[in-house]
């Protein structure tokens, strides 16, 4: 037992230097193959080798030998003493022929890859699997690889919005191949050809138009531009520019952009169209589309005439008619704004939406449930929840009145008719109030009207204002109708032909010429009767 343990102290003791300095490199090759190195190198250390078909010659001899060195420092020596450059990421090691001085490019599939297989095109076995295919809510900045030097970016994933992680998935990138469809530059003249277009692109120069599989940079047209699966970038035409897949960037057109799926922004002079999920902003001085039932989120469309969503916005700013179906911000027009749910604003000359928490601007405001919004503007008219009623009464200013009171119980507007039965004039007048709950049953209703007065059978000879403010107590009589009394203030400038019609209880009284103002009070009675 005792020669055990001096077994295992001295075992331990003799292991100390490779617990502290890390793996010791053994190796002598004497001619293999550079493929047979890296499979060896790859079982019996764990490396990871990553390399480009055509960029590194597999059947290259390979002389070499390591007697207990420290595992980097036997690797660096031998790619030195073989041509190979490289670049350390970890446990990758990146590889490539250091003769031929040419660029090259690594990449992971761009944005909206085809549904290509993710296993290695290299015939080197690998320890452990590769990760899953990368989904189109995945975006992917690829490193570049240039004359030995691997540029990239590492970030932590964010999901609001766009997913982007460029710190786990290029590196997996790294790990299956390098993108040889990758081409830097390229100029053509009506139309690409078949050979040019399956590539990725990162800057094209189209006199005419053309066509690429991807976008990842620029893509500047004289005429129509399109690209089939789905671009990171920005695309500039005179014409139009067309993505089938998703855009992450900037589309500008002279008068036609359309995209599947738009993370960023569209301008053109003429018409902007996404066909699903919607994440940036449209500007046109047409018209804006977001066709897609899906998401949309910090989504802006600005339109000379229209703009129309299928999803959900939250800014839309039209000429004439904006749409859609769920409105989280705002909606401005001077004709009509259309949403089902409204939580902001909507002003224009006509507003509609279904269920209401916010506020509506306008001529005419129509809504289906107020829930905790309010309509102001001329007519506003509540299909759920409002205060429409119309009403039948008398002051000491008006022996008969007849009026509508529309709109929201916290904000309702009157329209009013009033006469004198033993002269003939005539008061037409407009309002705003609301309804206050008092105790059970009562509720107080002040009021602000403002008539004009006229005399005369045919309502033409104008003989002055009349502005009112009333405190009106209502209690409920059953079967929708309420009485409606009390007390009301009244100032009148009007003609002196007319003055002993209206005002008998003076509070105060002025004259100038043939015109006269006065202040006096009244009491006031009315019926009303619930419309809906």
């Amino acid at each position: 037992m005792r020669l055990f343990a001096r077994f295992l102290l001295l075992f331990f003791l003799g292991s100390l230097p490779l617990l502290i300095w890390g793996q010791r490199a053994q190796w002598d090759f004497k001619g293999e193959t550079l493929k047979e190195v890296l499979v060896e190198l790859e079982q019996s250390y764990g490396l990871r080798f990553a390399y480009g078909q055509g960029r590194l010659t597999l059947a290259k001899a390979i002389f070499h030998r390591a007697n207990n060195l420290p595992l980097d420092t036997a690797l660096v020596d031998l790619l030195g003493k073989n041509n190979l450059a490289y670049q350390k990421m970890g446990q990758l090691w990146a590889l490539k022929d250091s003769t031929p001085k040419e660029q090259w490019s690594l990449a992971a599939p761009l944005l909206a890859p085809k549904q290509q297989p993710l296993a290695p095109q290299s015939p080197l076995a690998y320890s452990r699997p590769l990760p899953p295919e990368v989904r189109l809510s995945s975006v992917v900045l690829p490193p570049l690889y240039s004359e030995g030097l691997l540029i990239s970016l590492d970030a932590q994933p964010q999901a609001q919005g766009i997913l982007v992680d460029w710190g786990a998935l290029w590196k997996e990138a790294l790990e299956r191949q390098f993108l040889e469809e990758l081409s830097i530059f390229q100029l053509s003249f009506f139309g690409t050809p078949e050979e040019e277009a399956v590539k990725a692109q990162v800057l094209a120069l189209d006199i005419g138009w053309g066509r690429r599989r991807q976008l990842l940079g620029l893509q500047l047209s004289l005429g129509a531009s399109r690209v089939d699966e789905s671009a990171m970038g920005f695309q500039f035409a005179l014409l139009a520019n067309q993505v089938k897949g998703e855009l992450m960037g900037l589309q500008l057109a002279g008068l036609y952009n359309q995209t599947a799926r738009l993370y960023g922004s569209q301008l053109s002079l003429g018409l902007n169209r996404v066909d699903s999920s919607l994440s940036g902003s449209q500007f046109s001085l047409l018209g804006n589309l977001a066709l897609g039932q899906g998401y949309a989120a910090n989504s802006l469309q600005l339109a000379g005439l229209f703009n129309y969503s299928r999803s959900n916005a939250h800014v839309q700013l039209g000429g004439y008619y904006n749409r859609a179906p769920k409105l989280q911000g705002c909606q401005l027009s001077l004709g009509l704004n259309d949403t089902d749910s409204l939580q902001g604003l909507q002003l224009g000359s006509i507003n509609y939406t279904g269920h209401l928490k916010g506020c509506q601007l306008g001529l005419l405001n129509i809504c289906d449930t107020a829930a905790a919004g309010l309509g102001i503007g001329l007519l506003n008219i509540y299909k759920k929840g409002g205060y429409n009623r119309i009403s039948l009464g008398s002051s000491a200013a008006l022996h008969a009145q007849q009026s509508l009171q529309i709109g929201h119980p916290r904000f309702y507007t009157i329209y009013e008719m009033g006469q004198r039965l033993d002269q003939p004039i005539w008061l037409l007048g407009f309002g705003l109030g609301c309804r206050l709950p008092m105790e059970k049953d009562y509720y107080l209703h002040p009021e602000l009207l403002a008539y004009s007065l006229q005399e005369g059978p045919d309502w033409t000879n104008g003989r002055g204002h009349l502005f009112q403010l009333r405190a009106l107590f209502a209690h409920p009589l059953g079967a929708g109708l309420e009485l409606l009394t009390g007390p009301e203030l009244n100032f009148i400038h009007q003609n002196v032909e007319a003055s002993q019609a209206l005002g008998q209880q003076l509070l105060w009284e002025r004259s100038r010429g043939d015109w006269e103002q006065r202040l006096f009070w009244g009491w006031q009675l009315a019926v009303r009767y619930k419309l809906w």
